[in-house]
């Protein structure tokens, strides 16, 4: 008979000093990066790159006139408002699908059209119907983020392991139960990624929105900045929305990872 040995845990120590060595790597890849700014945007380059202290400067300037964080909070609005429908939607949506084949069949297609059709080229559409006030961009978020969260729940579903399903079926679970005990927990994952996936999206639909619509929010004084020739402001706004982004799926990720622990 083969014994297998069990496997250990990881050491405290040996778990902190992994860390702390990608800490130290991801702070020497961002010391390169800003050389490499530093360098690209010296006087005697042919870029025309703002250098790391104009961006400073423009970012500290455009924070402490307030201009920075209420086109943030009205952009965000817009952003959380078409998140939190697309999540209202698709989630049901693609547990419907994974439960039922015919509803995959009917609704699929549209998806895979949304999917394929470049969605920048529905924003006209968008604008001629709703005009150009909050619910358009809301409308254009939700657009981008409702396929991620309604394909992923529905992967989900239909990964559930068969077996699963018939074993609660032996021990007397209704179909209802089964659902909520067996499916909905097996299928967190896909689901869970479907959320961080359609968060981005809606990121990425929210900043597509207000430059194109041009009228609050991000988008109004990244084009008013660009306008102006000032790649200062508009590089500063620029990585204060990748912050954004890259804190935003952290947050996420931090918050399923405490979710599967418990």
């Amino acid at each position: 008979m083969t014994t297998v040995a069990p496997r250990r845990a990881r050491h405290p120590v040996a778990s902190a000093a992994s860390g702390a060595r990608t800490v130290a790597l991801r702070l020497v890849v961002a010391v390169v990066l800003l050389c490499a700014w530093t360098l690209l945007s010296d006087d005697s380059a042919r870029v025309e790159l703002p250098s790391p202290v104009r961006t400073w400067s423009s970012l500290v300037a455009l924070t402490s006139s307030g201009e920075l964080p209420r086109a943030l909070l009205e952009s965000n609005v817009a952003m959380v408002l078409g998140y939190l429908i697309a999540v209202a939607v698709g989630v049901p949506l693609g547990l419907l699908m994974g439960s039922f084949p015919v509803a995959a069949a009917v609704i699929r297609p549209y998806l895979m059209l949304l999917l394929a059709v470049p969605l920048i080229a529905l924003l006209p559409v968008a604008q001629a119907i709703f005009g150009l006030g909050l619910v358009t961009r809301v409308v254009v978020v939700v657009l981008f983020a409702l396929v991620f969260v309604t394909l992923n729940t529905e992967t989900g579903i239909r990964s559930v392991p068969g077996a699963l399903r018939e074993m609660a079926h032996s021990y007397g679970s209704s179909r209802w139960d089964t659902f909520r005990h067996v499916v909905l927990p097996s299928a967190r994952p896909d689901i869970a990624a479907g959320l961080r996936l359609g968060l981005g999206r809606a990121v990425v639909g929210m900043v597509i929105a207000e430059l194109f619509l041009v009228t609050a929010g991000i988008g109004s004084i990244i084009s008013y900045y660009r306008g102006r020739f000032d790649t200062g402001a508009v590089l500063a706004i620029v990585l204060v929305l990748v912050l954004e982004g890259v804190l935003v799926m952290q947050l996420t990720r931090r918050l399923d990872k405490r979710r599967g622990a418990r």
